[in-house]
């Protein structure tokens, strides 16, 4: 009996190719919501993570695939390359929304803050609660004593 080798033993799924382009694909999906319906709040923070992970774990499987593909051990190159592609290029647009989003928040919060150093006595400070985003309402109440 002769000792099997690379040629005699059959080649792996592609299973990690699909699983990229699959992750790329879940991650897609949720940036979709985003920008359709126009998701706010908790809701989009948690979508815009879920998203990132999503994609990187995209990106990940993919980079994977790909050696094992270079290396001869599996099949699925392009789509594992679509996966990479993909989940990158998501990971890039949901970041840079991410980053959008903290800045937006940032900016009501400096909004708050400099309401509450100007009331003084004449402005009672929980009419400045207007000025806080309501993501971070329990927050602004603690800063005002509410």
């Amino acid at each position: 009996m002769t000792e099997p080798t690379r040629e005699t033993l059959p080649s792996s799924s592609p299973v990690l190719s699909i699983t990229s382009l699959v992750l790329a694909i879940a991650a897609l999906a949720v940036f979709g919501p985003l920008l359709v319906a126009g998701v706010s709040g908790v809701g989009a923070v948690v979508a815009l993570l879920a998203g990132v992970i999503l994609g990187v774990g995209a990106v990940v499987t993919g980079v994977v695939a790909r050696r094992r593909v270079r290396r001869g051990d599996a099949t699925g190159g392009g789509v594992a390359l679509a996966g990479i592609v993909l989940g990158a290029a998501v990971v890039a647009v949901l970041g840079l929304m991410l980053a959008w989003l903290a800045y937006i928040l940032y900016s009501d919060y400096e909004d708050f803050e400099h309401c509450i150093r100007g009331s003084g006595s004449a402005y009672p400070k929980y009419l400045c609660l207007k000025q806080c985003p309501d993501f971070l309402d329990s927050l602004c109440r603690r800063e005002i004593g509410w």
